[in-house]
């Protein structure tokens, strides 16, 4: 296998870096990418997949598989082709995210080889309350490339056999179909859409290209709290920091990832 399409979801860039880790460790030639952040791209027929192998990797959002994008990987057509699965996740936890992309991939006829899970910077984490800061840093990304390199190894070996169990853990079925059947990210339940505060503004435009929903009105750059998914592209993003996120009253996040900062995880390699 030498040809390689990845299938990313990356809002603030971070899955990204780790499936393009990933790619280079495989020494697979990257012949497509298919980049569900646009919502252009959700919005039109899935492509062929034009690589022998996939890479399918994208955020765990409150402990699963990011809503919004659920519609569209059902739709792919993996016509036997073997694939990796990444959940990216804040430090928390992976949660339900690798059994539902599993079983996804499955039934939309992938062979699944392998799966790991990765740790980068949550979406919440801030200056005053960081939660892992910087990730993935140098030695996540060097992990990753070793993923890769393993992978590529069983895939060289498994040619023409059956390519065996990974040992991805497995999720209660009911809360993998309460899951799945959610039409929206309960990160709303307790957090705000980002503010914007209007003098730190620099009017640049980027917070609206980074939007995977189009949530941010165009001229008065206010973010429509229904259509937002909390991945905080636009905080993350902004260059005048002009953006912030804020909890509901009597919601426990704060604390939560406080406590969940305090012990850095590593990443989980599923072979």
């Amino acid at each position: 296998m030498k040809a390689l399409t990845l299938i990313e979801f990356s809002p603030t860039g971070t899955t990204h870096k780790i499936l393009r880790s990933i790619a280079m460790g495989s020494g697979m030639r990257c012949v497509q990418t298919i980049d569900l952040t646009s919502p252009i791209v959700r919005g039109a027929p899935p492509p062929e997949i034009e690589g022998d192998f996939a890479i399918i990797g994208l955020p765990v959002y409150a402990i699963g598989i990011p809503a919004i994008i659920l519609p569209y990987l059902r739709s792919l057509r993996g016509e036997g082709k073997a694939a990796a699965l990444v959940a990216v996740f804040g430090n928390v936890s992976p949660g339900l995210a690798l059994a539902q992309l599993r079983d996804i991939a499955e039934t939309s006829g992938f062979r699944v080889a392998a799966a790991a899970s990765f740790v980068a910077e949550h979406s919440f984490s801030t200056a005053a309350r960081p939660v892992a800061a910087g990730r993935p840093g140098e030695a996540d990304l060097r992990e990753a490339e070793e993923f890769g390199r393993l992978l590529a190894a069983k895939l060289d070996s498994a040619v023409g056999v059956a390519l065996g169990p990974m040992g991805i853990p497995r999720s209660p079925a009911i809360l993998l179909r309460i899951k799945g059947r959610m039409t929206f990210n309960s990160a709303r339940l307790y957090a705000r859409a980002p503010r914007l505060d209007e003098s730190l503004c620099r009017g640049c435009g980027i917070c609206l290209r980074a939007c995977p929903t189009g949530a941010i009105d165009p001229l008065s750059l206010a973010v429509a709290a229904g259509s937002c998914i909390r991945c905080c592209a636009c905080v993350k993003l902004c260059p005048g920091a002009a953006r912030a996120i804020s909890f509901r009253m009597r919601a426990p996040v704060p604390w939560l990832l406080a406590a969940k900062s305090k012990k850095p995880k590593e990443p989980r390699l599923y072979l």
